[in-house]
């Protein structure tokens, strides 16, 4: 949708041709039958809120937020049936909003670290969800339903 960038901050300034997609729609079936519908879309308004909507037979779950910079740099809000929770709120202090979700990720992190736990994701997350990607554009390249490549979620 938008093919061409301008990098800010630069003298002179650059003109960059995109090379990955900022618009991407993906349509499926799960493994357990349920159906599901994604979009992706990049380059929007810096007032275009981010929403992730999760519908299912007993419940829905939306996750609300998002600054200029994306999801992970504001506050963050998620309703269970329409019911608001407010996340990220404990343990923030007087951070600036555009740090707060990115803050809590490094503190479980090191918490992680310290107590060897797994509450972020990993390499191997990212390895899989590598091949989620891979898979959805081999789905899509051939027309036809593909088996996964690798175990999801591991």
């Amino acid at each position: 949708m938008h093919p061409d960038l301008t990098v800010g901050g630069t003298q002179p300034v650059e003109h960059l041709r995109r090379v990955v997609p900022d618009h991407v729609l993906v349509q499926g079936r799960l493994r357990s039958g349920a159906a599901l519908a994604l979009e992706v879309s990049g380059g929007r308004t810096p007032d275009a809120p981010f929403r992730a909507e999760i519908r299912g037979e007993r419940g829905s779950l939306t996750l609300l937020g998002g600054g200029p910079r994306g999801f992970q740099a504001s506050w963050l809000r998620l309703d269970r049936d329409d019911a608001q929770e407010t996340l990220d709120e404990a343990g923030t202090g007087e951070l600036p909003e555009a740090v707060v979700n990115v803050a809590r990720v490094y503190a479980a992190f090191a918490a992680d670290v310290r107590g060897g736990g797994s509450t972020v994701p990993g390499f191997e997350d990212a390895v899989r969800l590598s091949h989620l990607v891979d898979d959805a554009i081999r789905s899509s390249d051939e027309r036809r339903t593909v088996e996964p490549s690798a175990s999801w979620p591991g």
